[in-house]
């Protein structure tokens, strides 16, 4: 099992523009990310299952060392996927708030398929150091054939028609074979150790990012809510004015035609006096 650099496409992703395109773009590359960690997850399980029991091999070390590395580099590119589409904003608030419940869903479920990663990761690590464990107390606990080796070398008569000549050049075979085997499990540990502390980072960035986005969103909404609180006010006021200047025309016309009332009766008034 291999994985080229092709698998990736975050320098792809560095190159596009800003605005929703590059938020649904990234947004999806986050998705897809996710869903391979789980199911690399899900293979490193069954890989897991398979050491220490009669189904263990060489190869199913290099498999299990190799996919826990990818979905390493892959949980390493979803954190700078998520912190790239954590720093885009919109000039919509309604489209920015759809950003904000999209957001919020990808990194709710990156997060449980890293914590799902991380568990498998030190399953695996425990299960290794328990294969290395055995292998060296089947190897007489160490390696002692690296000390007597010489001496055996010497007691084996050339001739290899002795049986008990081939059976000892057997048991020093065997014997490299296990320290092979050993060193060879030592290695994946140790990458596996590697690559649990780089998924701890990984947490701690998300972490970090999560609060400091949440400190982003709080002053957005909070900008967002005295803009509306500003336009309800401003939309009070001038419907205040709209009132005073209706009862202002109101009044105006009540005084008008009282007026012409009054000019009416008193004109009815003088022309009976003068006939």
């Amino acid at each position: 099992m291999s994985f080229s650099p092709g698998d990736f496409g975050f320098e792809e992703m560095n190159s596009a523009g800003g605005g929703k395109n590059d938020f649904q773009r990234v947004s999806q590359c986050l998705s897809s990310n996710i869903t391979k960690i789980a199911q690399n997850t899900a293979a490193i399980q069954r890989m897991v299952n398979q050491l220490g029991t009669s189904e263990d091999s060489s190869q199913i070390t290099e498999d299990l060392q190799q996919t826990t590395h990818y979905n390493n580099q892959l949980a390493s590119e979803s954190r700078d996927f998520l912190q790239k589409i954590s720093g885009l904003r919109s000039s919509s608030d309604s489209e920015q708030r759809e950003w904000k419940i999209q957001r919020e869903r990808l990194l709710g479920s990156f997060t449980d398929a890293l914590k799902d990663f991380q568990s498998i990761q030190r399953l695996a690590a425990q299960r290794e150091k328990e294969c290395v464990q055995r292998a060296r107390t089947q190897s007489n606990s160490g390696n002692p054939f690296e000390e007597n080796r010489d001496n055996t070398l010497i007691e084996i008569d050339p001739s290899p028609a002795d049986p008990s000549n081939v059976q000892q050049q057997q048991q020093v075979n065997d014997q490299q074979i296990n320290i092979e085997l050993i060193e060879e499990r030592e290695s994946a540990l140790k990458q596996l150790e590697a690559d649990i502390m780089d998924v701890n980072q990984i947490f701690k960035d998300v972490a970090g990012m999560v609060h400091e986005q949440g400190e982003v969103i709080d002053s957005i909404e909070s900008n967002v809510e005295k803009t509306e609180v500003r336009t309800q006010q401003a939309n009070s006021q001038l419907r205040k004015a709209a009132d005073s200047q209706r009862s202002y025309r109101k009044k105006c016309f009540i005084f008008i035609i009282v007026l012409i009332v009054v000019l009416a009766v008193l004109g009815l008034i003088i022309g009976l006096s003068v006939n």
